[in-house]
């Protein structure tokens, strides 16, 4: 028999990606209020037609896209947003050095204001017809003055918070261009997240189909997803280039040929990695976890994890099968594992490299839990361990 596990939502940006925030049984394809019905929403307000307010005065009359603008921000081709409460730091000069050319970003129009463009670089993969992997959906962008916003309703403590909608969706490989203006301080740091997967239940939630911009992913996903850095020259135009890296869907057939020591079932935790040694702590590139998994009686599971890079890939899987913090050397006690003997006698490896073609929105693979971890020899016979004795009934 085999049973699928999607989880909704498996990462918080400012959270990490090492300890699993939030995770639901995805039993619809529906996405939050407002997240596909052509609307606008965020901090800001005015649309098109409406001009925004001064240094955090009222904003201008709604135009078509949006509602009425609520302070001094604005994104240009799209609604007015708030432009936040933090002052620019006009007593720092700009420094841009004597051959330094003009930056093509035009200046804002109020003294106390800055102007951000945003240069957006998608990674380049192959759309499908899955709605959530169609290249169709939202644009979130976000400045803060700290790269390491909260993990739950960063808009209240951003500078500047906005979803952009353009009648309906936008492409992710054809993004319009963005010139934010409002009130900033010298250093910001710009958060960019497109939504082509509608299911998230909060614009911070990072599944498959999200798209991320504003965080370093050169060594994989970081345990904090700090945002990086930018010095601005306050009160000028500033061209602000930044990659949007995509994260991909990834289907894993879990399953296992040993015998366990338990019953089969407990909670589950799926990784894929830069490097088939573990031990060498290679980069993240993708994780999940399934709170309690059955494979007793020859069943598998397909638990679908979000990753990004192009590859390849070594994916490994761990159960914990009595649901234990106990601890045999670098494996759980009781526990199932996907890894094979290092030659070299050290860490055990990942055998299951999997190799993503060019521009693979998804990919699939299957996964044996071959490795068992005994128990001591006077641990004697475990007690109950179901799902059901772990205090969870399973996907």
């Amino acid at each position: 028999m085999m049973h699928r596990w999607t989880p909704t939502c498996t990462y918080m940006l400012s959270v990490g990606c090492l300890l699993v925030a939030a995770c639901s049984d995805s039993k619809s394809s529906a996405g939050p209020p407002g997240a596909t019905g052509g609307t606008t929403t965020g901090t800001g307000g005015a649309g098109t037609g409406g001009g925004a307010g001064t240094g955090g005065g009222a904003g201008g009359s709604a135009g078509a896209a949006g509602a009425a603008g609520t302070g001094g921000g604005d994104v240009d081709a799209a609604p007015d947003g708030s432009g936040g409460d933090a002052a620019a730091d006009a007593s720092t000069p700009p420094d841009t050095g004597p051959d330094a050319p003009p930056d093509p970003c035009d200046p804002p129009t109020a003294s106390n204001e800055t102007s951000i463009c945003l240069e957006l670089t998608p990674d380049v993969v192959t759309f499908e017809s899955d709605p959530a992997l169609d290249g169709q959906g939202t644009l979130l962008i976000q400045i803060f003055d700290r790269l390491d916003p909260p993990a739950l309703d960063a808009a209240s403590s951003a500078l500047f918070s906005q979803t952009i909608m353009s009648g309906a969706m936008l492409s992710v490989d054809n993004l319009p261009p963005i010139r934010v203006t409002a009130q900033l301080p010298r250093r910001i740091f710009v958060r960019v997240i497109f939504a082509d997967n509608a299911t998230r239940a909060a614009p911070e939630e990072v599944t498959f189909g999200t798209w991320v911009g504003g965080v370093d992913f050169t060594t994989g996903i970081e345990q904090r997803m700090e945002l990086v850095p930018h010095d601005i020259d306050v009160g000028l135009g500033n061209t602000l280039a930044m990659p949007l890296v995509a994260y991909r869907k990834l289907d894993v057939t879990v399953s296992t040929s040993a015998t366990p020591v338990g019953d089969g079932e407990g909670p589950l935790q799926v990784a894929a990695l830069g490097d088939e040694n573990a031990g060498s702590q290679p980069s993240l590139l993708g994780q999940t976890l399934v709170p309690c998994a059955d494979l007793s009686g020859g069943q598998s599971l397909v638990v679908t994890m979000p990753f990004i890079s192009d590859g390849p890939l070594f994916v490994s899987a761990a159960l914990n099968d009595l649901g234990t913090t106990a601890m045999l050397g670098e494996l759980f006690e009781g526990g199932l594992f996907s890894l094979a003997p290092n030659p070299d006698g050290g860490t055990p490896l990942v055998p299951n490299r999997v190799d993503i073609p060019a521009g693979a929105y998804s990919a699939a693979t299957t996964i044996d839990l071959s490795l068992v971890s005994p128990l001591p020899p006077d641990s004697g016979a475990p007690g109950p361990n179901a799902c059901s004795d772990l205090g969870d009934a399973g996907p």
